[in-house]
This record gives structure tokens, sequence and C-alpha cells, in this order.
């Protein structure tokens, strides 16, 4: 049971993970684009 729940977390964590990589790759690929407009 406790194993479910851990994996659940794990899961959560993942996800949550790459929701922020995500925000972050385009926000860097957004100023990129900007110092590329210089």
């Amino acid at each position: 049971k406790l194993e479910k729940i851990t994996k659940h977390i794990d899961k959560r964590i993942e996800k949550r993970k790459r929701e922020i990589e995500s925000v972050f790759f385009s926000r860097s690929k957004e100023e990129f684009s900007k110092g590329e407009g210089i």
C-alpha cells in the first residue's frame, strides 16, 4: 500500500518537474529571441 502512495507521489513530482522545465525552456527561448532582435 505504501509503495503505491510513493509511486503516486513520484509521478506527481515528475510531472511538476516537466512543467517547470517546459516553462523555463520557453522563457529562455523568449529571452534568446529577444537577444537576437537587438
